[in-house]
């Protein structure tokens, strides 16, 4: 049996900090390998060696392609650094499909010329009802939710300099003033530290599981210093499903319709969609 993904996780604290993820490796199966094929309402979604894309069942409209956005990112790098030498590779590895919001990890590589590649892991979440956007926690769950969630949790308290909840009088009034708070702070695990950036944490996501009531959420945090350049971590965060997703996260439980997170499975490191790009002076 297809291994399940690896970071199977205990809900400890509404929010907490879980085991850390690597850089999706570059591998290459056959170009014809199919990963998953399935659907969540009008969206048909098909993950192989060779591509991530989804298209509507009705039109056969594609609303998302993983190898034209990865063309578009080498299109505006190249346009950028024209006239230097570099490899650049992008990747991506499905985690969820609940309704319209597909979920993956994506990994980016460049050998931009200096000292060492860059790289970066990171989980996203786009709404393919709005043709592929990212997608925000807080548009997919209440704002109120989503800031009560993060106030009560100890990784947030440790990075806002907090050891108590914080004074009510002081507390942020919305998911956007608490990251502004956030923004640049990072913590400490193990070896490596990860960071809070307002600019990405909120589509950083995808759905782990649902309980019947309650989604559990992971949420990935990147690295913060050079020396673990790649690597990632993850939040959990548990919310009261909306009842307009209640529906969709439910036939994804059941295998109707959708995927989540705890269900994806992953032969090893091979289950991967890459493209690789090089640009010589």
């Amino acid at each position: 049996m297809i291994k399940r993904i690896g970071f199977i996780l205990p809900l400890l604290f509404t929010l907490q900090i879980l085991l850390g993820a690597g850089p999706i490796p570059a591998q290459t199966p056959a170009s014809g390998q199919v990963f998953w094929k399935g659907s969540s309402g009008p969206y048909n979604i098909e993950w192989s060696a060779a591509n991530l894309r989804a298209t509507r069942s009705d039109t056969g409209a594609v609303v998302f392609d993983a190898g034209a956005e990865a063309k578009q990112a080498w299109k505006n790098l190249a346009k950028d650094d024209s006239d230097a030498s570099f490899q650049f590779e992008q990747s991506y590895r499905l985690l969820s499909l609940v309704g319209p919001y597909l979920s993956f990890q994506e990994f980016v590589s460049c050998d931009c010329g200096g000292a060492h590649p860059s790289e970066s892991s990171r989980f996203r979440t786009v709404d393919l009802s709005r043709g592929g956007a990212d997608a925000e926690l807080n548009e997919v769950f209440p704002d109120s939710q989503v800031l009560k969630a993060l106030l009560d949790d100890r990784i947030v308290k440790g990075a806002l300099g907090k050891t108590s909840s914080v004074p009510a009088k002081a507390e942020p009034k919305s998911v956007k003033q608490l990251l502004d708070a956030l923004d640049g702070k990072t913590f400490k695990l193990k070896e490596c530290s990860y960071g809070f950036y307002k600019d990405t944490f909120l589509s950083d996501f995808a759905l782990y599981d649902f309980n019947g009531a309650d989604a559990s959420v992971r949420i990935s945090l990147p690295h913060a210093v050079e020396i673990c350049r790649g690597q990632m971590t993850q939040l959990g965060l548990t919310l009261s499903a909306p009842g307009s997703l209640r529906t969709a996260l439910a036939g994804a439980k059941q295998n109707h319709a959708g995927l989540l997170m705890i269900d994806a499975k992953h032969d090893g490191d091979t289950q991967v969609t890459s493209f690789s790009f090089t640009h010589t002076e």
